[in-house]
């Protein structure tokens, strides 16, 4: 049972509750303002009045036992037994009375409030209660000795046709109210699916977007370390061709990477291409001097190469100290400067000897 439904259900029960309470509160006021006007108004305590204080007593602890029904949460025994409590005593003053007693009136309470407090099936039922207590105050009471046969059957079925009458009425009336708590109920399901379903789908999407998000990042990571590619192009001699423009993010891999690169292959010279560098400004310039000072501090030798006149004539404006950094033309004349220079470092020690 879904949250929704088992609201609808909680309401159903608080108004039964309610209904019930309210109408005992309104017997019980009742019979207890009987007992004050036989008190007062009566001619004593006559044998007569006696009869109907003890009824009425009878009634408020029929009526107190009903309520500590309801807090224990079995409101239909308190409303069956409310409904008794009304029909019996109903019997009791028919008989007594040499006349129909307007008291039989009462007999309709019950069938009306069990469409409220029980279900309708339970209106027919007292219904069929009611037409057996009217018979037995009716035959049993004075009112039938002295009416004529066929005065006896007409009021038998007036009385019938009362209580069948009335239970269909309150029968049709509390079954479009059901009809409306059923389509609620349904319409409470319908939206608690939805809303299942809703955060089924949402749940769903999360988890996309998150491996979606986490295949984002793998090739944003893949892309930056395609970015800074560093490769050997001869013994002891790495080359680091830049592309494209150089941000913070890049240039913090680009050292990292340098750094692990010349350690590793124990590399003597690298060689920085800025060929595919769009735009050399001030933080370029940076990057760039801070390659060459690292790539020193670990014995290397940085040459910076690819740099174009646009880029030369930028650098000269920025007012970059660029002397501290052995440049050439192109990736061919830095490689063969590298060579060189080995060479040469090579042959110095054999004049030496």
């Amino acid at each position: 049972m879904t949250p929704a439904s088992t609201d609808t259900m909680d309401f159903d029960r608080a108004r039964r509750r309610l209904i019930l309470t309210r109408a005992m509160l309104i017997s019980g006021g009742f019979d207890l303002l009987i007992c004050v006007l036989l008190l007062v108004l009566g001619n004593g305590l006559s044998e007569h009045n006696t009869q109907y204080l003890l009824l009425m007593g009878g009634l408020l602890v029929v009526a107190g036992v009903a309520w500590v029904l309801i807090q224990m949460q079995r409101e239909k025994l308190a409303a069956h037994l409310f409904f008794l409590s009304l029909i019996l005593p109903t019997i009791w003053i028919a008989m007594h009375s040499a006349v129909l007693s307007p008291a039989l009136a009462t007999l309709f309470i019950p069938i009306v409030g069990a469409n409220l407090l029980l279900s309708p099936r339970w209106s027919f039922g007292y219904a069929g209660i009611a037409f057996v207590a009217f018979l037995l105050s009716y035959v049993f009471g004075q009112a039938w000795v002295d009416a004529p046969m066929g005065t006896r059957a007409v009021i038998i079925v007036l009385y019938a046709s009362y209580f069948v009458l009335i239970a269909l009425l309150a029968a049709l009336a509390t079954s479009g109210y059901q009809q409306q708590v059923e389509q609620s109920r349904q319409h409470a399901l319908e939206l608690e699916e939805a809303r299942a379903t809703l955060e089924q789908r949402v749940e769903e999407r999360t988890s996309e977007m998150r491996q979606a998000m986490a295949d984002l990042q793998r090739s944003s990571e893949i892309i930056r370390q395609m970015s800074v590619p560093i490769m050997p192009v001869a013994d002891g001699v790495l080359a680091l061709p830049l592309i494209g423009s150089i941000d913070s993010q890049r240039a913090e891999m680009l050292s990292r990477r340098l750094l692990d690169a010349v350690f590793s292959h124990r590399a003597q010279a690298v060689l920085i291409d800025i060929t595919g560098v769009p735009l050399v400004d001030t933080q370029v310039a940076a990057v760039i001097l801070q390659a060459t000072q690292a790539i020193r501090m670990l014995g290397a030798e940085p040459v910076l190469v690819g740099i174009r006149a646009e880029v030369a004539h930028t650098i000269v404006g920025l007012g970059v100290d660029m002397h501290s950094v052995v440049t050439q033309r192109d990736l061919q004349s830095g490689l063969g400067y590298i060579q060189q220079k080995f060479a040469a470092r090579q042959q110095a020690p054999n004049k030496q000897n």
